[in-house]
C-alpha cells in the first residue's frame, strides 16, 4: 500500500496468487470477495503501470482484456459487466487485441441477446467488427510466414462463426454488408465475405447477393463463379 509503484511484479504475482485462490475456494461469498480484489489489481496496475516496461506502449487495453476475460470465465453472471470492460479493451487495441479478447467479448454480446439485453442486429454488429480484426491478424501473419499464428486466428474465426449461427438473419446480414459493398464494390476480400456468408445463411434472393456474385467474377473470374452466375440468372428467367 505505501508502495505501490515499487514494481509491476506486485500486481502481476497478485494476478496469479488470487487466480490460484478463486479456483480452490468454494465458499461463493469468498469466491466473489476474491474476485473483486482480482479485479481491483488489475485497475491497480492500469493506474500505476499504464506502459509496458519493454515497449514503453500503452498496456491498458491488454490488461483489460484479461480483466475482462477473467470475469467471464470466473463468474459468469457478470457477462454484462465484462462485456463492457472487453468493449474498452478492443477500442483501444482493436486489430492488436490477443485472440480470447475476441471469443469473449463475442460470447458477451451473444449471450445479452439470449437473456434479452440487447437485439440480434447489435450481435451482427459485434460480428461484423470483430471479423474484420481477425481477418486482418489472419493477414497479418500469413505476410510475416508465422503458421502457427494464422492457424490459431482462423481457429478464433471458426469459433466465433459458430456462435454467431443461431444469430445471424438475413435482413441484419444484408443491412450491414450492402453499406460496406457499396463503400468498396472491388474490394476482392470483402466481396467473397459477403458471398460466403450470404449463401452459408441461405439468403441468396436478396439482390446483394447477385451484385456481390457479378463484381467478384469480374474482378476474379473462376468457372465456379460463372457457373453461380448462370443459375442466379436462370433462377431470374434471365
Amino acid at each position: 500500500r505505501s508502495c505501490p509503484k515499487a514494481s509491476e511484479n506486485i500486481y502481476i504475482d497478485g494476478e496469479k496468487m488470487l487466480t490460484y485462490y478463486i479456483n480452490k475456494e468454494s465458499d461463493e461469498a469468498e469466491k466473489d470477495k476474491l474476485i473483486d480484489s482480482l479485479m481491483l489489481v488489475y485497475d491497480k496496475r492500469i493506474q500505476y503501470f499504464p506502459n509496458d516496461y519493454k515497449s514503453k506502449q500503452p498496456q491498458a487495453g491488454e490488461i483489460l482484456g484479461r480483466k475482462g476475460v477473467d470475469l467471464y470465465q470466473l463468474k459468469p453472471a457478470a457477462y454484462i459487466e465484462a462485456y463492457e470492460i472487453l468493449k474498452q479493451s478492443l477500442e483501444l487495441d482493436k486489430a492488436k487485441s490477443r485472440g480470447p479478447v475476441y471469443v469473449y467479448y463475442f460470447r458477451c454480446v451473444t449471450k445479452m441477446a439470449m437473456k434479452g439485453d440487447t437485439d440480434t442486429a447489435a450481435v451482427v454488429d459485434a460480428y461484423d467488427m470483430v471479423s474484420d480484426y481477425i481477418s486482418e491478424n489472419i493477414k497479418y501473419y500469413t505476410a510475416k510466414k508465422k503458421p502457427k499464428d494464422v492457424e490459431e486466428f482462423k481457429n478464433i474465426q471458426g469459433n466465433i462463426e459458430n456462435t454467431f449461427e443461431p444469430f445471424a438473419q438475413c435482413p441484419d446480414l444484408v443491412r450491414i454488408y450492402q453499406q460496406k459493398y457499396d463503400a468498396n464494390p472491388t474490394d476482392i476480400e470483402l466481396l467473397q465475405k459477403i458471398t460466403n456468408l450470404l449463401d452459408k445463411k441461405k439468403c441468396v434472393d436478396d439482390p446483394l447477393y447477385f451484385d456481390a456474385t457479378v463484381s467478384l467474377y469480374e474482378l476474379e473470374p473462376t468457372p465456379e463463379s460463372a457457373y453461380l452466375i448462370g443459375k442466379l440468372y436462370l433462377k431470374q428467367e434471365r
